[in-house]
């Protein structure tokens, strides 16, 4: 309810398939008419609800990520920990007015993240 250009907003359960789910509890009701179920019997119904169009921005409008790796370009196992931290301390000074990210290294059998 909160995305106004939702595709499925407008459209809710038809009444014959309602009185099918009805007659048969064993099958689960979509999302939708569960939610529905729950806001009622909380008596939530009838609530205003702020509309949030996180759609505004399609994916292609979006800029391009720039991916800067200064590491790449040398052989772990060739290259010695202090030129790691050189290059690590002389990438967060040229860079130190943008927001740092990193990642955890997460690490699975021939992945890491």
């Amino acid at each position: 309810m909160s995305v106004p250009s939702y595709p499925l907003k407008p459209f809710s359960l038809a009444i014959g398939l309602n009185r099918l789910y009805e007659a048969r509890s064993f099958n689960i009701k979509p999302f939708s008419e569960r939610a529905k179920t729950v806001l009622n019997d909380a008596h939530l119904s009838n609530i205003n609800i702020q509309e949030n169009n996180i759609l505004a921005f399609p994916p292609w409008d979006i800029q391009i990520f720039i991916y800067s790796n200064p590491f790449s370009s040398y052989d772990k196992a060739g290259t010695a920990d202090v030129i790691y931290q050189r290059l690590f301390s002389f990438h967060r000074s040229k860079f130190s007015k943008y927001v740092p990210i990193y990642t955890n290294g997460s690490k699975i059998t021939g992945h890491v993240g």
